[in-house]
C-alpha cells in the first residue's frame, strides 16, 4: 500500500491538506509534535499518526514501515516573532530537520517532495513588489532558518531521483488558526481582539499592507505542486497578488 507523508500534518495548513488528500482517496501518514502555535492541532482520524519530531533519527526508522509516493514537508516553527523566543528550536526544526527529511527522501527514492517555505526569506522589500526573482534578504531568525531549509533541499536532491518543489507561502488565513496566539497572523490577531471584545491594537501605519491567501487556495497550490510537471525543481510564491491595507482589513473584519 502506498502512502503520502505530511510532516506538520496536524497544523493549520497541514490539517487542511491532509483532509483534501484523504477525501481524494489517498493513504496519509502524519508526523507532528502537536506543539500548538499558530494553529489548533487536529489529527485526522483516518490518517496514521506519529507523534514525533523530524529531528529525531528514530522517526526515520519508523517511517521505513511505509512506502511513500510523495512527501509534503510543512513541519516548522512557522512565525517570525516566536523565532526569537527559542532560536535553537527554530534553527533545528526548520534547517536541520529539513536536511534530515531531504536525506530520507533521497535514500528512499521518494518520487516527490513539496517543501513549505515562506515569504519571510525576502525580508522587508523596499519597493513593495515581490516575485520569485526578488533578492533573498531575510530579516528574522525564522526567515534565515527557512531559507537554509530551501538550500538543504536543493543541495541534497539536485543530483537525485527525487523531484522537489519549493513553495514560499505568504500570509495564509482561515478557520483553524489559534485566536489565543497573538504572535502570528495579522488576520487572526485582529479577529482575536474582536472575538474577545477588546480594543484592536494596531502597531504601525493603517496604510501598511499584506498579501493574504485563503487557506483552501494555499492547499490547492500544494496539491498542484505535487502533480504538475512544470513544478519540478522550481520555486513559487503562493499568494493572491492582491494588496490589502491594514485599514481595509480591519473594516472587513468589523
Amino acid at each position: 500500500m502506498r502512502h503520502v507523508l505530511v510532516t506538520g500534518g496536524a497544523g493549520f495548513i497541514g490539517a487542511y491538506l491532509v483532509k483534501r488528500l484523504i477525501d481524494s482517496g489517498r493513504n496519509v501518514v502524519i508526523v507532528d509534535t502537536l506543539r500548538d502555535v499558530g494553529g489548533i492541532s487536529y489529527v485526522h482520524p483516518e490518517a496514521d499518526f506519529l507523534n514525533k519530531d523530524i529531528c529525531d533519527s528514530a522517526l526515520y526508522e519508523k517511517l521505513n514501515d511505509y512506502n511513500f509516493d510523495s512527501v509534503f514537508h510543512l513541519a516548522a516553527q512557522s512565525a517570525g516573532e516566536p523565532s526569537y523566543d527559542d532560536p535553537k528550536y527554530d534553527s533545528l526544526t526548520n534547517s536541520y530537520g529539513t536536511l534530515m527529511l531531504a536525506r530520507y527522501c533521497k535514500n528512499m527514492k521518494i518520487s516527490k517532495l513539496v517543501y513549505a517555505s515562506t515569504v519571510a526569506v525576502y525580508g522587508n522589500n523596499s519597493n513593495g513588489i515581490i516575485n520569485e526573482e526578488s533578492p533573498i534578504n531575510p530579516d528574522s531568525i525564522y526567515g534565515v532558518s527557512k531559507y537554509a531549509g530551501e538550500m538543504y533541499v536543493k543541495q541534497t536532491l539536485a543530483q537525485s531521483d527525487v523531484d522537489y518543489t519549493i513553495l514560499r507561502v505568504f500570509n495564509t488565513y482561515g478557520p483553524g488558526e489559534n485566536l489565543n496566539f497573538t504572535k502570528k497572523g495579522m488576520v487572526s490577531i485582529y479577529i482575536s481582539y474582536v472575538w474577545k471584545s477588546l480594543p484592536i491594537e494596531i502597531k504601525g501605519s493603517l496604510e501598511r499592507y499584506r498579501d493574504f491567501t485563503y487557506i483552501k487556495d494555499t492547499v490547492e497550490a500544494f496539491l498542484l505542486a505535487e502533480k504538475t510537471e512544470i513544478a519540478k525543481g522550481n520555486t513559487y510564491n503562493i499568494s493572491s497578488g492582491v494588496k490589502t491595507t491594514v485599514s481595509d482589513l480591519i473594516q472587513n473584519i468589523l
